[in-house]
């Protein structure tokens, strides 16, 4: 197994402009499936309640651009060498919540369905929303999109992930002899870290693409093991280590389910502290 050397390395300077397009596409799929649905919702309905409602209910609908995308970034980045890949379930899974979710508010939002008659007198009545029925509409398209925002998250860390995993890769000798460069990398590094050594053992939590305490403490431990100073920074040298432990033991352990699992554990999480506060 080829294991990266961190004797004499130092990190280059790589071109994202392919990963930074990639992830402007996919935050375009998002922008776009907004605007259609409130364009659509607008053009069919004929007063704003309807307009606002029917808007809301299209959205989970149009978010099956986004799983499209996700879907072509899975398939076309399958076999990049880095720890980080989109599971092709995962926007599979994700366009069938959408596509539910979306059927079930499009059928929320019938006029017979949404509207209730409410007589005032013997002789005057008027239509009125049926409060219980807009809100499990608006609850529908809130999942559908707070699922988008992890998607996103999701496809842009894995898009970086691929570029900064092609920059460790092609380590270049230290231009003085006998001094070794150990440059600290960016929070851009962080989540992928998180992940490595999470299915290394090591307790983080949560994994969030943050520096906290755990992860610090997980670096530690981790660089004492293979003979690095340990600062519990994220440095060079503890990135490349952590890959070819991965490597390692990839037929054992997948991190990219890791990925998948912990941001749809931390989505769901957000999910039902949103509606406990409510």
């Amino acid at each position: 197994m080829n294991r990266l050397d961190t004797a004499q390395m130092a990190i280059p300077q790589v071109n994202t402009r392919v990963a930074e397009t990639m992830v402007w596409a996919t935050y375009v799929c998002v922008g776009l499936a907004c605007v259609m649905s409130a364009l659509i919702g607008v053009r069919n309905a004929h007063n704003p309640t309807d307009q606002f409602f029917a808007s809301v209910a299209l959205l989970p609908l149009w978010l099956l651009l986004l799983d499209a995308w996700a879907v072509i970034v899975a398939f076309t980045r399958r076999l990049a060498q880095t720890p980080l890949r989109v599971p092709l379930k995962t926007p599979v899974i994700l366009s069938a919540v959408h596509l539910l979710s979306g059927l079930g508010a499009m059928r929320l939002v019938k006029f017979e369905t949404i509207y209730t008659l409410v007589e005032v007198s013997d002789r005057l009545a008027h239509y009125q929303v049926r409060w219980t029925i807009a809100v499990a509409v608006i609850g529908l398209s809130l999942v559908a999109l707070l699922l988008s925002v992890f998607e996103v998250r999701l496809v842009r860390l894995v898009l970086l992930s691929e570029i900064t995993s092609a920059g460790l890769k092609q380590v270049e000798p230290v231009s003085q002899p006998g001094v070794v460069e150990d440059l600290e990398l960016g929070m851009e590094h962080v989540y992928e870290a998180q992940v490595l050594l999470n299915n290394l053992g090591y307790e983080v939590s949560p994994i969030s693409g943050e520096l906290n305490a755990s992860t610090v403490e997980s670096l530690k431990q981790f660089q004492m093991i293979v003979d690095l100073e340990a600062t519990g920074k994220l440095t060079a040298k503890s990135m490349i280590e952590l890959r070819n432990r991965w490597r390692e033991q990839e037929e054992e352990s997948s991190p990219m389910m890791a990925v998948s699992g912990h941001a749809v554990k931390r989505t769901s999480s957000r999910i039902a502290g949103f509606f406990k506060r409510s």
